[in-house]
C-alpha cells in the first residue's frame, strides 16, 4: 500500500507455481493496474512489501523452494522502477516472515524460516531506510513463519499469528518496543485453530478469526495496551456462524476504515465474502468468484482481492448514523451485554461498554441522549481515562459538575485538556489534566440504560 493511496504488487508465485519477478502497480483511484517495465530485480516468493514514503522495500524471499534471499531490492514510487543502487543486505536470509513500517520509518522483519521446509526463526531485524544493511534486534520470544506484524493507531507494534516449527498456529501475541528493541509476551490469548486471520483496526484493536477446517470459527476482538493484557471480547461459534463464519476451507480478512470487516474464504461449496459488522454482530454477503490469496484496502475504503491469476476491486459504501468518522459503535464486552433496537442500544448488565467506532479523536463533539445512568470514558492513548459521571440528576466531571434534564441531549465538547459539558440550559467548562493527543470515546452503561448512537464531530 503506497502513501498515496496506490497498491504494489510485486513477485509470488506465478500459475506454475515458480516464483516471479513480476510488478504491478495500482494506481490510487484506478480500476485497471499495469505491469512494471523491467519488474524486480530479483524473483521473489515470500518476500514483504513495506512502504515507506517515497519508497517501498521489498525484502527477503527466495527464487524457488530453496534458501531465501539475505538481500532486499527497493522500488522508487517517483521513477516507477525497482533502483538497484538502493538494494542491500539482510542480517539474515528470511523468507515467509513478517513486516511491517514502524513510525520511525524504518521497517521490522520478524521470524519466517530460511528454507521453505527450514525450522522457524525467532530473530528479527530492522532496516534504517533504502541502501542501509539489516540490523539485528531482539529475539522473538516464541519462533514463529507467516505472522502479522501490526503498527496500531498509538504506535504499539503487536506480532500475532503465524505457525510455529510443526506448523501448529501460535495463539501468543507479542508486544514490539521499539526503543528498547526487544519483544515481550502479552499472553496466549487467541484461538490456535487451524485456519487464521487477523486485522488492525483503528484505535488500537486487533480482530482475529480463528476456524477448524471446515468447522466452527470463533471471531475475536481485543483493544491492546501499552502494557499489560489487552481487553478481550470473543464472539461464541453460534453467533459467529450467524455471521456466516463456518465451513471454511481458507481464510483472509482486512479491516475497513469505518471498523467493519471484510471476510474472503474459500468454502464447501465455492467461494465467499463477508462483511462483518462486530458492533451490531452483523454480517451481509458480498458477490464473488474469487478467493483472495491475499486481501488489501485502499485508502478510501475500496478492498482489493488478489490471487494468481489477477484482482478484483470491491467498493463498500460506510454510511452509519455516525456521520464522522462513517463507522458505528464497536460493542467490547460479553455479546449477551448489549441489545441493539430501533438505533438503541440497550444494556443488558451493568458495566455494558460501547466504544465509540473503532477510531481516535482530536478536538470533537460529542452529542448524545441516555436515558439510565453510566460513565462517559475519554482516553488517551497512554494515560488513564478521564471519566465524566453520567448521573440521573447530574453530569459530572471531578468537581466540575452540571445539572442534567431529562428528556434533554447532553452535548461533551473536548478542546485539549479542556472539556466542556453542556446538559439542557446548564453548561460547565472543566479542566481534564492529562488529556492530550487523540482519544478513545466509550461508555460504561448500567443496566437498563438505554444509548442512542451519538452523533460525533470532529472540530
Amino acid at each position: 500500500m503506497l502513501d498515496d493511496g496506490g497498491l504494489l504488487i510485486a513477485g509470488g508465485k506465478d500459475l506454475d507455481g515458480e516464483a516471479s519477478e513480476i510488478a504491478a502497480l495500482l494506481p490510487a483511484g484506478a480500476l485497471l493496474g499495469r505491469q512494471l517495465e523491467g519488474g524486480m530485480l530479483q524473483r521473489r516468493a515470500g518476500a514483504t512489501a513495506s512502504a515507506t514514503g517515497t519508497h517501498v522495500i521489498v525484502a527477503g524471499g527466495a527464487p524457488d523452494d530453496g534458501p531465501g534471499h539475505e538481500t532486499y531490492e527497493v522500488y522508487d514510487v517517483e521513477s516507477g522502477s525497482f533502483d538497484s543502487t538502493l538494494a542491500a543486505r539482510l542480517e539474515t536470509a528470511r523468507r515467509d516472515h513478517g513486516a511491517a513500517r514502524l513510525p520511525d520509518g524504518s521497517v521490522l522483519l520478524v521470524g519466517g524460516r530460511q528454507e521453505e521446509d527450514g525450522p522457524v526463526l525467532s530473530s528479527a531485524e530492522r532496516i534504517v531506510g533504502p541502501g542501509s544493511n539489516g540490523r539485528a534486534v531482539g529475539a522473538l520470544t516464541v519462533g514463529r513463519a507467516a505472522a502479522q506484524v501490526m503498527v496500531l493507531d498509538s504506535g504499539l507494534v503487536l506480532v500475532v499469528g503465524g505457525v510455529d516449527g510443526d506448523g501448529n498456529p501460535v495463539g501468543v501475541i507479542e508486544r514490539y518496543d521499539p526503543d528498547s528493541e526487544r519483544f515481550e509476551s502479552i499472553g496466549s490469548l487467541l484461538d490456535p485453530l487451524p485456519l487464521q486471520a487477523h486485522a488492525p483496526l483503528e484505535g488500537d484493536r486487533v480482530a482475529w478469526l480463528s476456524c477448524e477446517d471446515e468447522g466452527a470459527c470463533r471471531l475475536t476482538i481485543l483493544r491492546a495496551s501499552a502494557d499489560g493484557a489487552p481487553a478481550v471480547a470473543r464472539f461464541g461459534q453460534a453467533q459467529s456462524a450467524e455471521l456466516g463464519l463456518e465451513d471454511l476451507e481458507q481464510v483472509r480478512m482486512v479491516g475497513l476504515p469505518d471498523g467493519t470487516l471484510v471476510v474472503s474464504a474459500r468454502a464447501v461449496g465455492g467461494s465467499r465474502m463477508l462483511r462483518i459488522d462486530p458492533g451490531r454482530a452483523t454480517g451481509e454477503p458480498i458477490d464473488t468468484t474469487r478467493v483472495a490469496d491475499r486481501l488489501r484496502v485502499l485508502s478510501d475504503g475500496t478492498t482489493v482481492a488478489l490471487d494468481a491469476f489477477g484482482g478484483s476491486l470491491y467498493r463498500h459504501s460506510t454510511d452509519s448514523a455516525l456521520h464522522d468518522p462513517r463507522a458505528q459503535g464497536l460493542a467490547l464486552g460479553s455479546a449477551e451485554s448489549l441489545q441493539e433496537r430501533d438505533g438503541r442500544v440497550i444494556a443488558e448488565t451493568r458495566g455494558a461498554r460501547v466504544d465509540l467506532a473503532p477510531a481516535r479523536f482530536a478536538d470533537v463533539r460529542v452529542e448524545l441522549e441516555l436515558e439510565g445512568e453510566g460513565r462517559m470514558l475519554l482516553e488517551p492513548a497512554n494515560a488513564s481515562p478521564i471519566q465524566i459521571e453520567l448521573e440521573t440528576d447530574e453530569v459530572a466531571l471531578g468537581g466540575c459538575r452540571v445539572e442534567r434534564e431529562p428528556d434533554r441531549p447532553l452535548r461533551v465538547t473536548r478542546r485539549g485538556e479542556t472539556v466542556a459539558i453542556a446538559a439542557g440550559d446548564g453548561a460547565q467548562e472543566c479542566l481534564a489534566d492529562g488529556l492530550v493527543g487523540h482519544i478513545g470515546i466509550a461508555f460504561v452503561l448500567d443496566a437498563g440504560a438505554e444509548l442512542a448512537l451519538p452523533e460525533v464531530t470532529r472540530l
